[in-house]
């Protein structure tokens, strides 16, 4: 198992942990001791993905703070605290080394994304409301499937929603769905489902695991 894939699971496990996470570990798809043998590698993984995360949450923290305190100082103030914390973000040794599309993607967010509240889930699920009249057969294929509610769903949403597929071969998945992607927060959503049930794990269980996550919203020409 590559270890980019580890630690992206042993960062969702450190964002369940923070908000107070009641899950059975020994069940659980985001416990990386369920897919290492080494009781110390995994252990390393899971510090590792625990100390990152809350270090970059305090600077998140910090640089919307900042950001908002000065947003009456003038844009001259602003651009230069939104470069301040572009620096402290990238000063944080990370596990995996970022790319430069990860690179920019972190600039986008200080630059556009400096207020983001508990609206990004009233955001996902006023999209889906709209699911039901929007959705048709886009790649016409005859169908109305997870391809054309996974398009639709990131035309209404907009850029921070992407196309991700997931190919299990041990519960037989291969599903499309998408992925918000907000700052440090990852919303794993079911296109088709309601604004009561959209997560991927409650329209799914067990059948879904992230670990085969592939994004592919490139492939789709978005």
């Amino acid at each position: 198992m590559q270890k980019d894939k580890l630690y992206v699971v042993a960062m969702q496990c450190a964002k369940l942990n923070a908000n107070g996470c009641a899950r059975d570990c020994c069940n659980c798809m985001y416990n990386i001791h369920n897919y290492v043998n080494d009781v110390r590698e995994a252990s390393f993984l899971k510090a590792n993905a625990y100390s990152n995360y809350h270090r970059q949450n305090v600077v998140v923290k910090y640089c919307k703070d900042r950001v908002k305190a000065a947003s009456l100082a003038g844009p001259v103030v602003v651009i230069i605290l939104v470069l301040v914390c572009i620096w402290g973000r990238s000063s944080i040794k990370n596990y995996i080394t970022p790319s430069k599309a990860e690179v920019i993607q972190e600039t986008e967010y200080f630059l556009v994304n400096t207020s983001w509240t508990a609206s990004d889930i009233s955001k996902i699920q006023s999209v889906l409301r709209r699911m039901p009249s929007a959705v048709y057969d886009v790649n016409r294929d005859g169908m109305i499937n997870c391809i054309d509610y996974a398009i639709i769903f990131r035309r209404l949403h907009g850029h921070d929603a992407y196309i991700v597929h997931n190919i299990n071969p041990h519960t037989g998945m291969n599903h499309l769905f998408i992925q918000v992607r907000i700052g440090l927060d990852v919303y794993d959503v079911e296109p088709s489902g309601t604004p009561d049930r959209w997560s991927m794990s409650s329209v799914w269980g067990m059948r879904y695991n992230p670990y085969f996550n592939q994004d592919v919203t490139s492939q789709w020409g978005m």
